[in-house]
């Protein structure tokens, strides 16, 4: 049982250490949700499991944090960023091949110095305070630390400890001391570093630990009293998703200590005891609604449809009328069909995960669960409303689109023309569940004359993006979205190759997005598709209208820009 959960620490400054956060994924715990979404970036309680203990560090004043990254390293890295958004440092350490906790800790060796090194696993969940451990660590002149806990699950890694704190092996028994649980953190001297073989798979508790005690360096266990879960299964996953929404809703639990949800979900308006909903979501009224639930952004609820208790549906999901959500976790961008029921279940686009029994089916009708491509801001009036937008812009700009095409005529003795760019069509990938990238025409004032030779009017169009101003007619058709993604070149589209970039399909290609307001003097469409995939995982009508305001700015840099680049979308 809890006896704490992710409680606030202390507001004191704390030493500050050298911070390992280890998301190489290597452990495939949850499988098979862990197939499609990497161990650290699985959804608890509407949240990454990696920010749990990102943010525990930065209240405790570490700011300075490197992340090891191995299995789908390109999904996390767009994720996490430079990690600004939770006031910190991020620096990333990108692993060919496994290297293991103690590997990792080699390859960070130049990051070190002469600080001590915390060890933290992305993917279980411990409540720890840095200060006391690092006192400890300290007071005890040891060389490694291992937190340590009374309570664990069956099978997992222990030690054995004597009462001065000593560890004197490692495994199950009595023969050392007392077994307590290994929580797989490590605070490490620095010394330590230089016992661990360099480009070899090394394990801090299974090689590491009996290493130093071989040696007969000192090795304490600092036992912690604080909430810590391994998340060895989908029922231990529940546990932690369901006390962190009772005790956000206020009602009693077994612990010393009672964190709140809301601090975690800053954008969320609580409507009642036990209920968060966030922004741009179109609920019917007659959605009943059992304590607790959380709903995240960009969502559609029908009439009819049942949430709760414990019901936790994520960001651009879809749940048809009647649906029925108990006890269950509905990953982002999916869709719950009419009447449908789900009680006990994670639910990831197709897939459906019996939480009690860890067995997974794939459903292929998707008139009953599978990918939510129409989001809120997708439905008929923002539709109606972007077309009426492109009609004003069009009626707006007309004299100037006249005036470029006379002058466009007089140059190059050529005004407009058809350009071909690729992206996938959203409607036929979401029904061959693959994403094929497709020819896109689009209208656009000629660059080159009759000849395809290019010239200095036309350069100057390209310059200031003013050759593409008719593509304002192909979002008055509805070909291409006001804003969305990037619409690419025959030669960008073979530059997205993994999975984490192909969800940029999954959004419209747009005039301008988050590809074209964001700085574009540094790293080329490797930056596009990050800003594309960033785009699509947080997209709401608020963001596309955030968009819009930065976009005369934008152009204007843009234009002013020496040397002048490359168009994005030429």
């Amino acid at each position: 049982m809890l006896k704490a959960i992710m409680s606030e620490s202390k507001e004191n400054v704390t030493e500050p250490v050298q911070v390992l956060l280890v998301a190489t994924g290597e452990n495939q715990k949850l499988q098979p949700v862990t197939n499609l979404v990497p161990p650290p970036l699985v959804p608890i309680a509407n949240r990454p499991l990696l920010l749990y203990p990102l943010e525990l560090l930065a209240r405790q004043n570490q700011k300075q944090i490197l992340v090891a990254l191995h299995n789908q390293a390109g999904h996390i890295e767009s994720y996490l960023g430079k990690g600004e958004r939770w006031g910190v440092k991020l620096d990333y350490l990108l692993q060919r091949k496994a290297l293991g906790n103690g590997g990792t800790v080699k390859q960070a060796a130049s990051h070190v110095g002469d600080n001590l090194l915390l060890v933290v696993p992305s993917d279980t969940v411990i409540d720890f305070d840095v200060a006391e451990l690092i006192a400890f660590h300290r007071a005890h002149g040891a060389c490694l630390t291992a937190l340590v806990s009374s309570h664990g699950a069956e099978g997992w890694a222990q030690v054995q400890v004597n009462a001065s704190g000593q560890v004197g092996q490692v495994g199950d028994g009595e023969e050392n001391g007392r077994s307590q649980y290994d929580t797989g953190l490590y605070l490490l001297s620095p010394e330590v570093i230089a016992h661990i073989p360099a480009g070899k798979h090394i394990d801090i508790y299974a090689q590491l630990i009996p290493h130093l005690l071989e040696k007969g360096l000192p090795v304490y266990a600092y036992e912690s009293k604080r909430y810590w879960n391994p998340l060895l299964s989908f029922t231990a996953y529940q546990e932690f998703q369901t006390a962190l929404l009772k005790n956000g809703s206020g009602s009693e639990a077994e612990g010393d200590v009672k964190p709140l949800l809301q601090p975690y979900w800053q954008r969320s308006r609580k409507m009642a005891d036990g209920i968060w909903i966030g922004r741009n979501n179109v609920i019917h009224p007659d959605v009943r609604f059992q304590p607790p639930v959380v709903i995240g952004d960009n969502c559609y609820i029908g009439a009819g449809a049942q949430l709760g208790p414990t019901a936790v549906i994520g960001n651009n999901v879809v749940i048809a009328e009647e649906a029925t959500i108990r006890e269950t976790a509905v990953f982002n961008g999916t869709y719950v069909g009419q009447l449908v029921n789900l009680e006990n279940r994670l639910v990831n686009k197709g897939q459906v995960v019996d939480i009690n029994t860890g067995k997974a089916v794939h459903i292929t009708d998707q008139f009953l669960v599978g990918r939510a491509f129409q989001t809120v801001s997708d439905t008929g009036f923002f539709q109606l409303l972007e077309r009426a937008t492109a009609l004003v812009l069009m009626v707006g700009f007309s004299w100037l689109m006249v005036l470029i095409s006379l002058l466009s005529y007089l140059f190059q003795q050529k005004a407009l023309t058809k350009t071909t760019y690729y992206h996938a069509d959203v409607q036929s990938s979401w029904q061959n569940s693959t994403f094929v990238p497709q020819p896109l025409t689009l209208w656009e004032f000629a660059t080159t004359n009759r000849r395809g030779q290019s010239t200095k009017f036309g350069r100057w169009l390209a310059k200031w993006h003013l050759h593409r101003l008719p593509q304002l007619w192909n979002i008055f058709t509805g070909k291409l979205a006001l804003v969305g993604v990037k619409p690419l070149t025959e030669e960008e589209t073979r530059s997205v190759q993994e999975e984490w970039q192909q969800k940029r399909f999954e959004r419209k290609a747009g005039f301008t997005g988050l590809w074209f307001v964001q700085p574009q003097d540094l790293g080329g469409i490797e930056t596009i598709l990050v800003a594309d995939t960033y785009y699509t995982a947080t997209h709401t009508w608020r963001l596309d209208l955030q968009i819009l305001k930065q976009t005369g700015p934008a152009w204007w840099r843009l234009g002013w820009q020496k040397p002048p680049l490359t168009s994005l979308a030429s």
